[in-house]
């Protein structure tokens, strides 16, 4: 399977910070600009990556020994982490890899259990948030992307525990409140305030917003998520990472000349920021400025694919045009596990998107693998087969 598994590579944005993301101006830690209410007056549980009708699909697929959701499943139990993972967490966090890969690990757990039916995993996700909940005072030491990535994955767990399968996973009340106030409390702030929220750095905060906003039932930070994601972040003086100041028209992005994994990555958070919105009844944010999001995705994978796209040097956030050279050929053809989701939900919105399906389904791709970075897995959640059963496949919103 060609892929990659970018988190190895993202430490050097850390060394690239004095060039690409050189602050010019103090930032602020005020809240982020209050955006127009778009958001539904009842928010959609669980309405995350995944639906109530796309669990249950999974799970019928799964148990009836169906294809691919079969093999699919096959390879996520194989797959870390297991039924006795553990949280890694201290009190005043300053490590935010301990963030993202515990976030991976509540995902895949919580995928287990979806796809299983075993309530060990389910178990064990629950664990480990209520340890993180329960541990964890400060977390701004730890940064803006990595709590990012980590928080999107977590609370994305947290939303399916929460309310999958009509509560099942038996998470108390009690604790899922105190997971609520925790998130909001403890992990938001860090993501959506302060610095170093520029290019993939944004936009993985972005994708830790809206993801909070969903399991905290918070329409405040839906609001404020989506108005960033089509200005950027406004509380600081590097927060371009909206979605039409990282991709172009033409849909290059604003890494596509620094290499294939980053971009990959910054257009991913972008589109889970877009699929979430989409799942709480709010399509306009993935039709944002002639479904940019979209446009940025056909580019990427079209020339990940081996073909020829235009390109011109792209401004950062302060104007500085960056990465002259050409398009960069860094790790081309390797495909992040980010594919699988946008070809289904750009399907289900009713967008033509070639390039990214013909990526699903090009060789050694399927099944979609999962990374500390990326959730993937989107052949088990994303598959659908319109001759079984009739209301497993996508419907257009």
């Amino acid at each position: 399977m060609k892929h990659f598994l970018f988190t190895s590579i993202l430490v050097a944005a850390i060394c690239l910070q004095d060039t690409f993301f050189k602050l010019e101006a103090q930032t602020t830690n005020a809240p982020p600009t209050a955006g127009p209410d778009i958001a539904p007056q009842k928010m959609v549980h669980p309405g995350g990556f995944s639906t109530e009708e796309d669990l249950e699909r999974v799970r019928a697929n799964v148990a009836a020994g169906r294809e691919p959701w079969k093999s699919a499943w096959e390879a996520l139990e194989k797959t870390g982490p297991g039924v006795d993972s553990q949280a890694h967490v201290a009190e005043n966090l300053t490590n935010g890899y301990m963030t993202q890969d515990d976030g991976h690990a509540t995902y895949v757990l919580t995928i287990k259990w979806v796809a299983s039916g075993d309530p060990k995993y389910a178990q064990a996700a629950i664990r480990i948030i209520d340890t993180w909940v329960s541990t964890v005072k400060t977390a701004m030491a730890a940064g803006t992307m990595r709590n990012g990535i980590g928080g999107n994955q977590m609370a994305n767990a947290a939303e399916i525990l929460a309310h999958g399968f009509h509560g099942s996973a038996g998470w108390p009340t009690d604790k899922v409140t105190q997971a609520q106030r925790w998130f909001k409390e403890v992990l938001y702030p860090t993501v959506s305030t302060g610095k170093m929220r520029s290019a993939n750095w944004g936009t993985s905060c972005l994708a830790g917003c809206m993801a909070m906003s969903v399991f905290c039932d918070d329409r405040t930070m839906f609001n404020d998520t989506v108005y960033a994601y089509e200005n950027g972040f406004t509380n600081t003086t590097d927060g371009g990472c909206g979605v039409a100041q990282y991709i172009d028209d033409s849909g290059e992005d604003a890494e596509s000349g620094r290499d294939q994994p980053h971009s990959q990555g910054g257009i991913a958070h972008l589109m889970e920021v877009a699929v979430m919105a989409f799942n709480q009844g709010v399509p306009s944010v993935m039709a944002y400025k002639d479904h940019r999001i979209v446009t940025g995705f056909e580019y990427t994978a079209k020339y990940n694919l081996g073909n020829d796209v235009p390109y011109h040097p792209f401004p950062d956030y302060s104007g500085k045009m960056i990465y002259p050279n050409g398009i960069s050929s860094k790790n081309r053809g390797h495909f992040s596990f980010v594919y699988e989701m946008a070809n289904y939900y750009f399907s289900k919105a009713g967008y033509d998107a070639p390039f990214v399906k013909q990526v699903c389904e090009s060789p050694g791709y399927r099944p979609e693998g999962t990374s500390s970075d990326h959730t993937g897995l989107g052949t088990l959640l994303y598959s659908y087969d319109a001759s079984v059963p009739a209301a497993s496949a996508p419907s257009k919103n």
